[in-house]
């Protein structure tokens, strides 16, 4: 689920050298120390006004969508204003008040009017009085978003907060970057020293693995590289459609995982099984047998029962009804040639739908262009 994104050590010579495939441009105004979390390991001191590391903007921060921080640092100066870890412009930040922690996200909420949301050590910490972060003591503070439905705080891998409902996933970087160990205004400087940062997000080319994790023949690898060709042209050809149906299945999916995450812990669970059950399946080539039959028949039963019919879901009945799915479909070949698929499709299309599946490819005639 996870790719890292940005991941800054400060050992050689307090430079900000990123480690991520994307070596984000950065610099640092910080003074520098030999000896971090370790012996060697280098550190920065943010105790000063304009002591701050900044990140510039760029494809690593857009889209977000799901976030994981891990900061490893030490505080040192008292402060019951906000002394921010790490921010990231229009879209996130974790910092300190009073010594408990604070996460906060900006997005586009399903709820209206709502745009942005948190979780601290303050009011959902696991014990009362809350966690607070130690004075002169290293430790690694993480933040985790799902993306979805779910939010977190744990310092040195141990949980400090109940877990949170999320109202929505978390928004792109805007074009102010990101800092570390202070704000982007440079007003809420940490108050101490940071040896190490890594930030993740939801791996936008996770589904890629996924997909390719089933054991395929000759022919049916040939069928995908045709298919994949022949979408590639068509969302080219008509980029306005491309990205009207990226963003709105990328909406609709979330709009679904909260919704089946807002039903309750038991859906939770059976989600979660499902999914698992379903991988399993993927993974080992059973895509087209009566486990994934029952499998399928018996999660679309119980999204009925808890009131999210999957057959009338009005997201997904808005993307198959354009203008758009009709011509980037009408565009593509047909996946007969992928038989387990096509069953799985119709197995999908019985047991969660009612009907027979909708057509997943076929070019037009000529005479209809």
């Amino acid at each position: 689920m996870w790719e890292l994104i940005c991941h800054h050590t400060y050992k050689w010579n307090g430079r900000p050298v990123d480690l991520s495939f994307y070596d984000n441009l950065a610099d640092a105004n910080a003074p520098f120390l030999a000896d971090g979390i370790a012996p060697g390991s280098g550190a920065l001191r943010f105790v000063q006004h304009g002591n701050r590391v900044r990140v510039a903007s760029g494809p690593a921060w857009n889209p977000l969508v799901a976030l994981r921080l891990e900061i490893t640092a030490r505080l040192t100066e008292p402060s019951q204003a906000r002394q921010t870890l790490i921010e990231g412009d229009k879209s996130f930040g974790l910092f300190v008040s009073g010594q408990a922690l604070f996460f906060y996200f900006y997005g586009k909420s399903i709820i209206p009017g709502g745009t942005s949301d948190s979780v601290n050590t303050y009011k959902d910490g696991l014990a009362f009085p809350g966690y607070r972060l130690p004075f002169g003591k290293w430790v690694t503070i993480a933040a985790v978003h799902t993306g979805f439905d779910e939010m977190r705080l744990y310092v040195d891998g141990e949980p400090v907060t109940f877990p949170r409902s999320a109202l929505s996933a978390i928004g792109p970087v805007g074009p102010k970057g990101v800092t570390i160990g202070n704000g982007l205004d440079g007003g809420t400087i940490f108050g101490g020293d940071i040896d190490e940062a890594k930030v993740w997000r939801r791996d936008p080319n996770a589904w890629r693995a996924t997909f390719l994790d089933r054991p395929q023949s000759p022919a049916e690898i040939e069928c995908w590289e045709r298919f994949f060709r022949a979408l590639r042209e068509a969302l080219a050809a008509h980029p306005d459609c491309a990205k009207r149906l990226a963003s709105g299945f990328s909406g609709a999916l979330d709009d679904l995982r909260r919704a089946i995450a807002a039903k309750g812990p038991e859906t939770r669970e059976r989600f979660a099984k499902v999914c698992k059950e379903f991988a399993d399946l993927w993974r080992s080539g059973r895509i087209d047998g009566p486990e994934m039959k029952t499998l399928l028949a018996d999660w679309c039963a119980w999204l009925r029962l808890v009131g999210l019919p999957p057959e009338s879901d009005p997201r997904f009945a808005a993307l198959f009804g354009s203008s758009c799915w009709t011509e980037i479909v009408g565009c593509l070949p047909g996946l007969d040639c992928d038989p387990r698929l096509m069953a799985l499709v119709r197995l999908a299309g019985t047991a969660c739908g009612g009907k027979p599946a909708r057509r997943t490819g076929g070019r037009r005639p000529a005479t209809s262009a």
